[in-house]
């Protein structure tokens, strides 16, 4: 999808939030947040997601701050929107270990 190859028509005209963590593990059993990044991702009529501009699409892949003006893709989740995420990592029934 980030490539533009794939779509997502169940999004088609739609905005949404993403969150990208990249998360420590000892075997299957998540650690600590190393990184954490947020995003808005746009899709257009058939759910292929629009990008601001290649260089925010760029600065986006790479992990690095947006270009100037480019604030409207950007979200930080509130303090409840974290903990939720948080406990999703860390409280999952779903990794063992």
């Amino acid at each position: 999808m980030v490539r533009g190859d794939a779509s997502a028509p169940k999004y088609a005209k739609q905005q949404v939030r993403i969150a990208d963590w990249y998360v420590k593990m000892d075997g299957n059993r998540p650690v600590e947040i190393e990184n954490e990044t947020y995003g808005l991702l746009n899709f257009d009529a058939t759910g292929h997601v629009t990008w601001p501009s290649e260089a925010a699409h760029g600065a986006t892949m790479a992990g690095n701050p947006l270009p100037e003006n480019s604030e409207a893709h950007v979200w930080l989740p509130t303090l409840e929107e974290k903990a939720t995420l948080h406990e999703m990592v860390f409280q999952s029934k779903f990794h063992h270990g």
